[in-house]
């Protein structure tokens, strides 16, 4: 039986071995990826990908070219969460179990369930069964994970310290890698076609937009290839989040009053692993990308030549016969953070 994965902020890959892994960056989290093969017999015919700052939502047509049926496993990996990132912007959309994405399938208008695989990792080496020994949760950023490691004896936490499991005593967290990977058994039949789609929350970065991002950062235009019009929006932006805290509590934000650009706007950045569909049986047969920013006054920023405002807060851009070269990385930004769910 030959197996292929369906990757989180991505698309479906063939899999080979276990542990290989793409990350965006600290904190937006793109797709785990494993060790690709290619898919020679089923081809991707469509693509409808469609990604906002709070859910992406993907549907796939594929067709099996070869003359047999074949039946694989397909699978769907989170992005690998990290515990030393506890301290930096990344949102996991629910920490507390194992679908922190809120990840849904459906093949030919069916809904399944896929089987779950937790594991935990420190490098290449496993902890799963160590961890759970100790009852302490795999997700190094659940809630609970605290309580677990203040709850275990002096032994035991020196032993987990030793083994770099876990920061000193004082700082009590995870070090460990954990992945989740969701998989089912699928048949693709000859010469016919499956649609697959799915959907889920991503996991972003979230950020405040500033002078520096605009003025002084050398890397932030070429990242989200923000041209002059985007920049001058974004300082726009930022000028209105000054007027409004101005016009709410004049007191404590009287150095706007002299100072606007001094005021911060709000971004979420949210990561979509393109490239893997290289891995089937030749380009994408026609992809459709569309971004909705939201609300009329967000702005978003990507590298995506050819792509045309379709609607107060829509952009699409389509290509047939796709080979994608790079992934994408969208920037959403807001004059406030609760245009993105944020406190």
């Amino acid at each position: 039986m030959r197996s292929f994965i369906l990757p989180l902020l991505s698309i479906f890959i063939l899999i080979a071995v276990h542990d290989a892994r793409a990350n965006d960056s600290a904190a937006e989290q793109a797709a785990g990826g494993l060790v690709l093969v290619e898919a020679a017999d089923v081809a991707m015919k469509r693509e409808d990908l469609t990604i906002t700052p709070d859910r992406i939502d993907v549907h796939y047509v594929f067709e099996n070219e070869s003359d047999e049926d074949q039946t694989l496993t397909v699978a769907f990996p989170l992005p690998p969460i990290e515990g030393d990132l506890a301290m930096t912007p990344l949102e996991l959309p629910v920490a507390e179990v194992a679908n922190f994405v809120g990840f849904t399938v459906s093949v030919d208008g069916r809904m399944i369930r896929p089987a779950v695989e937790e594991r935990a990792f420190v490098g290449d080496r496993e902890v799963t069964q160590e961890l759970q020994r100790l009852r302490i949760p795999l997700n190094p950023m659940a809630a609970a994970v605290s309580d677990a490691l203040a709850g275990l004896g002096k032994k035991d936490y020196a032993r987990l310290e030793k083994a770099g499991i876990v920061t000193e005593r004082d700082m009590a967290s995870g070090l460990w890698r954990y992945e989740v990977r969701f998989h089912w058994e699928q048949t693709f039949p000859a010469h016919r076609e499956v649609v697959v789609d799915h959907r889920y929350r991503p996991v972003r970065g979230s950020y405040f937009v500033d002078r520096y991002s605009l003025e002084e950062d050398p890397d932030y235009a070429a990242k989200y290839c923000v041209d002059a019009g985007t920049r001058k929006a974004l300082r726009n932006l930022i000028l209105q989040a000054a007027k409004e805290l101005l016009a709410e509590d004049p007191d404590n934000n009287a150095n706007l009053e002299d100072d606007p650009m001094s005021a911060l706007g709000y971004s979420v950045v949210v990561p979509y692993i393109l490239t893997t569909a290289n891995n089937w049986a030749g380009p994408i047969g026609t992809f459709h990308l569309t971004i909705d920013k939201g609300a009329p006054t967000n702005i978003v920023s990507l590298c995506r030549d050819g792509i045309k405002k379709t609607g107060p807060t829509r952009f699409e851009w389509s290509a047939t016969n796709f080979s994608p070269k790079r992934d994408l990385l969208v920037l959403f930004a807001a004059k406030d953070a609760a245009a993105f769910g944020l406190q």
